[in-house]
Protein backbone atom coordinates (compact mmCIF):
# COMPACT_ATOMS: atom_id res chain seq x y z
CA UNK A 1 0.00 0.00 0.00
CA UNK A 2 1.70 3.65 -1.15
CA UNK A 3 1.94 5.88 1.90
CA UNK A 4 -0.46 8.32 1.52
CA UNK A 5 1.41 12.14 2.29
CA UNK A 6 -1.85 14.46 2.71
CA UNK A 7 -4.83 14.05 4.47
CA UNK A 8 -8.54 14.71 2.42
CA UNK A 9 -9.93 17.79 3.84
CA UNK A 10 -13.53 19.16 3.81
CA UNK A 11 -14.71 21.89 0.98
CA UNK A 12 -14.17 25.36 1.33
CA UNK A 13 -14.88 27.08 4.95
CA UNK A 14 -17.79 29.33 5.12
CA UNK A 15 -16.90 32.67 7.49
CA UNK A 16 -19.61 33.62 9.67
CA UNK A 17 -19.99 36.83 7.28
CA UNK A 18 -20.94 34.36 4.85
CA UNK A 19 -17.91 34.37 2.68
CA UNK A 20 -16.16 31.07 1.85
CA UNK A 21 -12.98 31.00 2.80
CA UNK A 22 -10.39 28.61 0.43
CA UNK A 23 -9.32 25.76 2.20
CA UNK A 24 -5.39 24.96 1.93
CA UNK A 25 -4.95 21.54 3.18
CA UNK A 26 -3.67 19.05 0.60
CA UNK A 27 -5.35 15.82 -0.62
CA UNK A 28 -4.19 13.10 -2.08
CA UNK A 29 -5.09 10.00 -4.34
CA UNK A 30 -5.19 6.61 -2.54
CA UNK A 31 -1.79 6.16 -4.75
CA UNK A 32 -0.23 8.76 -3.35
CA UNK A 33 -1.03 11.10 -6.36
CA UNK A 34 -1.80 15.11 -5.19
CA UNK A 35 -5.45 15.63 -5.91
CA UNK A 36 -5.98 19.07 -7.63
CA UNK A 37 -8.72 21.28 -9.66
CA UNK A 38 -7.58 23.90 -11.90
CA UNK A 39 -8.65 26.82 -10.85
CA UNK A 40 -9.13 29.12 -14.21
CA UNK A 41 -8.60 28.02 -18.20
CA UNK A 42 -5.65 26.36 -19.16
CA UNK A 43 -3.51 29.52 -20.17
CA UNK A 44 -4.87 32.44 -17.49
CA UNK A 45 -2.41 32.29 -15.74
CA UNK A 46 0.21 32.85 -18.26
CA UNK A 47 -2.15 35.30 -20.16
CA UNK A 48 -2.12 37.65 -16.64
CA UNK A 49 1.14 37.41 -15.76
CA UNK A 50 1.76 38.70 -19.36
CA UNK A 51 3.56 36.17 -20.70
CA UNK A 52 1.67 34.67 -22.92
CA UNK A 53 1.80 36.34 -27.24
CA UNK A 54 0.40 35.82 -30.04
CA UNK A 55 0.80 36.67 -33.93
CA UNK A 56 -0.83 36.35 -37.30
CA UNK A 57 0.06 36.71 -40.93
CA UNK A 58 -1.83 39.13 -42.45
CA UNK A 59 -6.18 38.57 -43.49
CA UNK A 60 -4.66 38.37 -47.49
CA UNK A 61 -3.07 34.97 -46.63
CA UNK A 62 0.69 33.45 -47.01
CA UNK A 63 1.54 30.38 -49.33
CA UNK A 64 2.21 27.40 -47.29
CA UNK A 65 5.08 26.39 -49.47
CA UNK A 66 6.33 23.19 -51.29
CA UNK A 67 9.64 22.30 -49.50
CA UNK A 68 11.53 22.67 -47.00
CA UNK A 69 14.19 25.65 -47.59
CA UNK A 70 15.20 28.85 -46.05
CA UNK A 71 11.86 30.88 -46.79
CA UNK A 72 9.52 30.22 -44.55
CA UNK A 73 5.23 31.22 -44.50
CA UNK A 74 5.40 32.40 -40.50
CA UNK A 75 8.92 32.51 -38.41
CA UNK A 76 9.16 32.98 -34.92
CA UNK A 77 12.94 34.56 -34.03
CA UNK A 78 14.47 34.57 -30.40
CA UNK A 79 16.71 37.32 -30.44
CA UNK A 80 20.27 36.33 -29.01
CA UNK A 81 20.13 38.99 -26.07
CA UNK A 82 16.40 38.41 -25.07
CA UNK A 83 17.39 36.93 -22.06
CA UNK A 84 14.21 34.69 -22.59
CA UNK A 85 12.78 31.32 -24.02
CA UNK A 86 9.96 30.93 -26.14
CA UNK A 87 7.92 28.50 -25.42
CA UNK A 88 5.40 27.44 -28.36
CA UNK A 89 1.90 26.65 -26.74
CA UNK A 90 -0.87 26.79 -29.99
CA UNK A 91 -0.73 27.16 -33.54
CA UNK A 92 -3.26 27.86 -36.37
CA UNK A 93 -4.63 27.76 -39.41
CA UNK A 94 -7.09 28.64 -41.53
CA UNK A 95 -7.91 28.32 -45.24
CA UNK A 96 -8.24 31.50 -47.02
CA UNK A 97 -8.67 31.08 -50.80
CA UNK A 98 -6.93 29.51 -53.84
CA UNK A 99 -6.25 25.47 -54.81
CA UNK A 100 -4.41 23.64 -51.85
CA UNK A 101 -2.32 20.74 -53.11
CA UNK A 102 -1.58 17.71 -51.17
CA UNK A 103 0.72 17.49 -48.49
CA UNK A 104 1.70 18.05 -45.36
CA UNK A 105 2.55 21.33 -43.30
CA UNK A 106 5.98 21.16 -40.46
CA UNK A 107 7.56 22.82 -38.38
CA UNK A 108 11.20 23.38 -38.81
CA UNK A 109 14.02 24.71 -36.77
CA UNK A 110 17.59 26.40 -37.57
CA UNK A 111 19.41 24.43 -34.92
CA UNK A 112 22.74 26.34 -35.91
CA UNK A 113 22.83 29.44 -36.35
CA UNK A 114 22.09 32.81 -34.14
CA UNK A 115 21.69 34.95 -37.13
CA UNK A 116 18.60 36.79 -37.41
CA UNK A 117 16.50 36.08 -40.15
CA UNK A 118 16.16 38.73 -43.04
CA UNK A 119 13.84 40.22 -45.11
CA UNK A 120 9.67 39.18 -45.39
CA UNK A 121 7.46 40.95 -43.58
CA UNK A 122 6.98 41.93 -39.74
CA UNK A 123 4.36 40.80 -37.73
CA UNK A 124 3.17 42.99 -34.65
CA UNK A 125 3.70 40.41 -31.65
CA UNK A 126 0.41 41.14 -29.38
CA UNK A 127 -0.51 39.90 -25.62
CA UNK A 128 -2.88 37.83 -24.73
CA UNK A 129 -3.93 40.43 -22.12
CA UNK A 130 -3.65 43.72 -24.75
CA UNK A 131 -0.78 45.37 -22.75
CA UNK A 132 0.49 46.97 -25.03
CA UNK A 133 4.04 45.63 -24.22
CA UNK A 134 6.40 44.42 -26.55
CA UNK A 135 7.61 40.66 -26.81
CA UNK A 136 10.85 39.39 -26.92
CA UNK A 137 10.09 37.18 -29.91
CA UNK A 138 10.30 38.60 -33.10
CA UNK A 139 7.66 36.90 -35.66
CA UNK A 140 7.37 37.48 -39.56
CA UNK A 141 5.62 35.97 -42.81
CA UNK A 142 8.28 35.49 -45.71
CA UNK A 143 11.87 35.84 -43.96
CA UNK A 144 14.65 33.82 -44.82
CA UNK A 145 17.00 32.15 -42.87
CA UNK A 146 20.61 31.78 -42.32
CA UNK A 147 20.56 28.03 -42.88
CA UNK A 148 18.29 25.52 -44.25
CA UNK A 149 16.06 24.29 -41.04
CA UNK A 150 15.55 20.81 -40.13
CA UNK A 151 12.37 19.37 -40.10
CA UNK A 152 10.55 18.93 -36.61
CA UNK A 153 7.09 18.15 -35.79
CA UNK A 154 4.51 18.04 -38.32
CA UNK A 155 2.10 20.86 -37.91
CA UNK A 156 -0.82 19.28 -40.23
CA UNK A 157 -1.73 17.53 -43.42
CA UNK A 158 -3.15 19.56 -46.44
CA UNK A 159 -5.67 17.72 -48.95
CA UNK A 160 -5.98 18.57 -53.01
CA UNK A 161 -9.12 21.52 -52.56
CA UNK A 162 -10.19 24.47 -53.38
CA UNK A 163 -12.76 26.70 -52.47
CA UNK A 164 -15.84 24.89 -54.24
CA UNK A 165 -14.99 21.50 -52.91
CA UNK A 166 -18.15 20.36 -50.78
CA UNK A 167 -15.96 19.66 -47.41
CA UNK A 168 -17.05 21.23 -44.31
CA UNK A 169 -15.05 24.34 -43.31
CA UNK A 170 -11.96 23.78 -41.26
CA UNK A 171 -9.35 24.75 -39.16
CA UNK A 172 -5.64 23.02 -38.60
CA UNK A 173 -4.72 23.51 -34.84
CA UNK A 174 -1.88 21.85 -32.78
CA UNK A 175 -1.67 22.75 -29.05
CA UNK A 176 1.73 21.95 -28.97
CA UNK A 177 1.92 22.87 -25.33
CA UNK A 178 5.06 23.76 -24.81
CA UNK A 179 6.47 20.61 -27.10
CA UNK A 180 8.69 22.87 -28.96
CA UNK A 181 10.57 25.97 -27.54
CA UNK A 182 13.45 28.37 -28.57
CA UNK A 183 16.62 29.22 -26.67
CA UNK A 184 18.09 32.64 -27.42
CA UNK A 185 19.05 32.97 -31.42
CA UNK A 186 17.34 30.47 -32.63
CA UNK A 187 14.33 30.34 -35.10
CA UNK A 188 11.11 28.18 -35.63
CA UNK A 189 8.98 28.40 -38.48
CA UNK A 190 5.89 27.02 -40.78
CA UNK A 191 6.75 25.64 -43.63
CA UNK A 192 4.70 23.22 -46.68
CA UNK A 193 5.68 20.19 -48.04
CA UNK A 194 3.26 19.42 -50.80
CA UNK A 195 2.14 20.31 -54.35
CA UNK A 196 2.10 23.33 -55.44
CA UNK A 197 -1.63 23.71 -56.25
CA UNK A 198 -2.54 26.73 -57.65
CA UNK A 199 -2.29 30.11 -55.57
CA UNK A 200 -3.05 28.55 -52.33
CA UNK A 201 -3.05 31.11 -49.31
CA UNK A 202 -3.29 30.08 -45.45
CA UNK A 203 -3.71 32.16 -42.46
CA UNK A 204 -1.42 31.18 -39.98
CA UNK A 205 -1.00 32.01 -35.97
CA UNK A 206 1.47 31.28 -33.53
CA UNK A 207 0.88 31.32 -29.62
CA UNK A 208 4.16 31.43 -27.18
CA UNK A 209 4.99 31.69 -23.39
CA UNK A 210 8.02 34.12 -23.06
CA UNK A 211 9.92 32.40 -19.87
CA UNK A 212 13.32 34.07 -18.04
CA UNK A 213 16.32 32.02 -19.48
Amino acid sequence: MPNIFAQAAASNTAESSGVRKPNTSLRASVDGALVVNDGHAKYANIALGGNLWYGSTAVGGQAPGTAIGTTAAISLYNPVASNKILSLLDTTAGYLSGTLGAGFITYAVDPVSAVAPTGGTAIVARSAIQSGATAAGVIATGTTTANTPNIGRTFGCLGASLASSAITPWQLRDNVDGLLALIQGRTLSLQGVAAGGTSPLLVFQLFWEELNA
